[in-house]
């Protein structure tokens, strides 16, 4: 699977050509995708370090009929993801808030706040791509955006349409 770069216009005015980037077939649309600067491992850090250095911008990418429908269901369950990892990491500080009173179980309290917050991290981790089925990141050398992943129809399309531009 190639990468291509493509302008930031070129994803937000949608002037990439009307081919899907998974399956290569004519595109009957577009879908949101999020860009972010940072890797998702990042995550594993917390939220001080997602929070200080992620530059997320919101692009359209062209996708078939099918690809839509794939996209909106990891959409729902990114936002389940996401929901299940605030309720595991309220549940860590709750178990830490325990763990300071005196009473029955304030023994076993750590393993369940460390078990929480593994799990935590875990499911924020691998839910972190949401409803993306290519990677992008900036590209700092045009200034536009690396496209990773993308069906090799897709990216002999958008050079295509770089010849047929440059020749008018």
């Amino acid at each position: 699977m190639p990468d291509v770069v493509v302008s930031w216009d070129e994803l937000t005015v949608g002037e990439l050509p009307r081919v899907c980037v998974v399956t290569g077939a004519p595109a009957v649309g577009t879908v949101p995708m999020r860009f972010s600067s940072m890797p998702s491992w990042m995550y594993a850090f917390g939220a001080l370090p997602v929070l200080l250095t992620t530059q997320d911008l919101e692009g359209f990418v062209p996708v078939a009929e099918g690809v839509i429908e794939r996209h909106t269901k990891r959409q729902r369950l990114a936002a389940v993801a996401a929901i299940v990892t605030a309720l595991l990491l309220a549940a860590a500080f709750i178990a830490l808030l325990v763990a300071t009173m005196d009473g029955p179980f304030t023994d076993q309290v750590p393993t369940f706040v460390g078990g929480f917050l593994v799990v935590g991290v875990v499911v924020g981790v691998l839910s972190n791509r949401g409803g993306t089925f290519i990677d992008a990141r900036p590209d700092k050398a045009s200034g536009g955006v690396r496209l990773i992943g993308v069906h090799a129809d897709f990216a002999a399309a958008v050079a295509a349409s770089r010849r047929q531009h440059a020749g008018t």
